[in-house]
């Protein structure tokens, strides 16, 4: 689970005690089922991901893309000989 970049050890925590206080006692309380029609009628699920999960990845640092690209870079040679297929985008 990815969550906000600001404080992620935080919003994790709060988000964890969120559904343990609230979620987990409103299943008990009036059902699973139900539960989930209170959450998708008031929206709760896009709003806590709004709050607490990013749209997508951040961007990779250049030192980490250049690792990443020495370290497959055979497997990719080898992977474009046995499938014939071009894979420079990849390198």
């Amino acid at each position: 689970m990815s969550v906000n970049a600001a404080c992620p050890c935080a919003n994790s925590f709060l988000y964890s005690r969120l559904n343990l206080h609230i979620y987990c006692p409103l299943k008990k309380l009036v059902g699973t089922r139900k539960a989930e029609e209170i959450k998708s009628t008031m929206k709760i699920r896009e709003l806590l991901e709004f709050l607490f999960r990013r749209k997508g990845y951040p961007e990779m640092r250049s030192e980490t893309r250049r690792f990443l690209q020495d370290l497959f870079s055979e497997d990719v040679r080898q992977l474009m000989r046995l499938t014939g297929h071009d894979l420079c985008h990849w390198k």
